[in-house]
């Protein structure tokens, strides 16, 4: 099994370089990694197929950030949807920063003159603030434009628009927490400016899930597998998610001969990264009567992280079909002798979260911690470097071969498989 996903990565990965280093949703990268799947699926005797949908999608056309540091000569960003384009040409000015402030209380901005700037600061996490918020308050105070980020994450993460009206919309864009501590730190020391130069705009887009059946003998219960398909932009994608996307079709090639009561389901979804669309669009078109008959979903995101654990999914839900699908992991890894942990913070953040909303039981497994970085206990059970990201590379140019873990890979082939097989049989 982990020769085969090993493979399957390589595939993935080779098709990203292909195609400019991109397999992001509706680039000729994705489009080449569904056709690379459904190849591998007809070889293994499945009739694959692929499930349209639409969705009002950001459809980036510049997002140049450009400083006067030298490790951020260009810095990795993604403009807000929703937030206007910075005037022709750009902005080029100095950089202010809030420090670990959101701006989202009056004593954020005493002593603090952020006029003719762009701003740097944290995006909230208060359920009293907003996004839109923020950006009045940057504006009232005569910022030009803002640059945000999540401060625990390594990622320059996406952000679906304003919320509330829009009404205080300036220019806006989030890099990675590493990339925002960097500009802190370089504030400390000094100036810095920033040439920003930011256009996007939201369009209906279309795209699609690659789906594959092996039908039970029984035609009673249906378990899914399922993985998203695409990279962020610019990006081969490799630890998120080729490498997700490699367990579900080594596993589907595996059991594609093996005779089985219940229905197996394997899903290759699309638009993951804006917005988990291609699997909510499945759960939405689901019949009540197909719903009853899904006996459970697994989804595999973030399963070869650099600097990884062994987690396997915690729902909190403790009904017999979710403790079901959890034990299908867990008795494999106590056999084995395989330790792992409790994984929170992924079900909710990915694919699975759809499911989860419908109140169909989920399982999976996940490289990625519910920390921001790796705890000293996590490093005893699991190697690696407590104190460090489970990821950096994760939604950068840099996520290829060289930046997941082969040993996480080498953990999970098999004990998806075996997972899949036990439902498939047991019910």
């Amino acid at each position: 099994m982990y020769h085969a996903a090993k493979a399957h990565i390589h595939a993935f990965e080779r098709i990203a370089r292909e195609h400019g280093n991109d397999r992001s949703d509706g680039s000729p990268g994705f489009e080449a990694s569904a056709a690379y799947v459904e190849t591998v699926l007809r070889q293994a005797g499945y009739r694959p197929w692929r499930q349209y949908f639409h969705y009002v999608g950001q459809k980036v056309h510049k997002k140049r950030a450009a400083t006067n540091v030298p490790q951020l000569a260009q810095v990795l960003n993604r403009p807000v949807a929703g937030t206007p384009a910075t005037p022709a040409g750009g902005i080029r000015t100095l950089v202010a920063s809030l420090g670990p402030h959101d701006g989202c209380h009056a004593s954020d901005w005493e002593g603090r003159n952020v006029r003719d700037t762009i701003l740097l600061m944290p995006l909230t996490r208060s359920t009293q603030c907003s996004l839109n918020a923020q950006l009045i308050g940057a504006r009232q105070h005569g910022a030009l434009a803002v640059v945000t980020y999540v401060a625990d994450s390594n990622r320059a993460e996406p952000y679906e628009g304003l919320g509330d009206d829009g009404s205080g919309a300036l220019p806006a864009t989030i890099i990675t927490g590493t990339d925002a501590h960097r500009l802190n730190a370089a504030l400390e020391r000094g100036k810095v400016t920033m040439h920003l130069d930011l256009a996007s705009t939201q369009t209906t887009l279309r795209s699609f899930n690659v789906l594959a059946e092996k039908v039970g003998s029984t035609g009673g219960k249906m378990f899914m597998a399922g993985a998203h398909l695409d990279s962020v932009p610019d990006s081969p994608g490799v630890e998120d998610n080729a490498a997700g996307s490699a367990l579900v079709l080594a596993s589907a090639v595996s059991l594609a001969n093996l005779r089985h009561p219940q229905t197996l389901r394997f899903a290759w979804w699309g638009a993951e990264e804006v917005g988990l669309e291609g699997s909510r669009h499945f759960v939405a078109q689901l019949t009540p009567l197909r719903q009853a008959r899904l006996a459970g979903y697994f989804n595999f995101d973030a399963v070869a992280s650099p600097n990884p654990i062994i987690g396997v999914y915690e729902t909190g839900r403790h009904d017999s079909a979710s403790l079901a699908l959890r034990r299908a992991f867990t008795v494999h890894f106590d056999r084995t002798d395989q330790a792992w942990i409790p994984c929170r913070n992924v079900p909710r953040s990915s694919d699975s979260a759809a499911f989860l909303e419908a109140g169909i039981p989920v399982g999976g497994l996940c490289a990625f911690g519910d920390h921001g970085t790796k705890t000293l206990e996590e490093q005893q059970l699991f190697g690696g470097e407590s104190g460090q990201p489970y990821s950096s590379t994760s939604h950068t140019p840099q996520d290829d071969l060289d930046h997941i873990s082969w040993d996480a890979v080498r953990t999970f082939a098999p004990a998806v498989r075996q997972a899949l097989d036990t439902l498939a049989n047991d019910g």
